[in-house]
């Protein structure tokens, strides 16, 4: 993965684009050409989109695969004061 998009995933957690909160249910399914939450980029029917809702947050988001595998990491450091 690109360090830029993991700085940006870090950024938007911090800022509060990305919630930190846990997904409730997860779906994976082919893209459909929606925007990653994460990166940006538009996720293609070649890559696999994963979505669902944050349960603290109720913030529904969706990610390319390898966006959300560093999503669930970044979002569990805590948040600089």
């Amino acid at each position: 993965m690109d360090a830029d998009v993991v700085r940006l995933l870090i950024r938007r957690l911090q800022d509060g684009r990305l919630p930190h909160g846990r997904i409730g249910e997860v779906w994976f399914q082919a893209g459909t050409g929606q925007r990653c939450d994460c990166c940006g980029d538009v996720i293609t029917p070649n890559h696999t989109k994963i979505s669902g809702v944050s349960v603290d947050e109720w913030a529904a988001i969706q990610f390319h695969a390898d966006c959300f595998r560093i999503w669930e990491v970044e979002r569990l450091v805590p948040v600089p004061t």
